[in-house]
Order: C-alpha cells, then structure tokens, then sequence
C-alpha cells in the first residue's frame, strides 16, 4: 500500500510543478504587458497560435503581437493599466497544460473603478524549450443585468 502511495505522489509531483509553471508564464505576461513590454506577454506564445475571440477572425502570432503593441504601450486611453488573472484551473497531463481563468483589467480612461472581464481557455504544449501557449479562446463575462 505504502508503495502504492508514494509512486502515485512520484507521478502527481510533475503535474503540480508544471502547473505552477504555467500559472508563473501567465502572470509574467500580465505584469510585462501592464510594464508596457509586448513582446516579453508573448515570449512563450508558439509561432503557430490560433486565438479565437467572438465576432472576429481567428488571430495568429503575428495579429496577437500587435494586438499587445497597441495594448500594452503603457500610455494613453484604451492601453492597459492593469491586468489580473484569476485562475480556475490548471491542469497538466504530460506535455499538454489547459488553462482556464477570467482575466480584469483596467484600461486608461474607464471611469473610476470601471474594469472589463474576460474568461479565457488556454492550452499549452510542453516542447524543448519549456512551456508554450498554443490555443486559446477568450470571451467577455457577461455584465449582470439590472432589473
């Protein structure tokens, strides 16, 4: 039995740590894109990465990195502020990570204590490098309706 449990904590122990490291890569892009630094948000992102948002064109490494750019300049109106990941979930088996958060974010210029949410599932691919972002579909949280 003994043995039993420590090969199931030998197995598990990986998992915890990738998952850790995921959560680590997802809140080094927030605080690069809220520092103004585009480039360091998509650092781990793969070179094929699909995003899908509702209502637009799927987006590719080359759309998502000037995306950021207009973003994460760090002036003027509509360019973030701050940027916090709230995560439900991260889970790893192998060489895949899925992600699961709802990101808020304030952006300059929102009136006062105004944010905008978003939930977000993200997949990672283990590869020689490390962690990279591979897939991923984000979404506003609906605003609760005022009755």
């Amino acid at each position: 039995m003994m043995s039993l449990i420590l090969s199931f904590m030998l197995v598990a122990a990986p998992a915890d740590k990738g998952a850790d490291e995921v959560r680590a890569l997802i809140l080094a892009g927030a605080q690069a894109c809220a520092a103004g630094r585009p480039e360091e948000v998509v650092a781990h992102y793969s070179r094929d990465i699909v995003l899908a948002y509702p209502g637009v064109p799927d987006s590719d490494y080359a759309a998502i990195l000037a995306g950021y750019r207009r973003l994460c300049r760090g002036e003027g109106e509509g360019t973030v502020e701050s940027t916090v990941p709230t995560f439900h979930e991260v889970t790893v088996m192998d060489k895949v990570a899925i992600a699961r958060l709802t990101w808020t974010t304030r952006l300059r210029g929102m009136p006062a204590g105004a944010t905008r949410q978003l939930t977000d599932f993200q997949v990672w691919r283990r590869g020689k490098k490390g962690w990279e972002f591979v897939r991923g579909v984000h979404y506003p949280v609906p605003k609760p309706s005022s009755s």
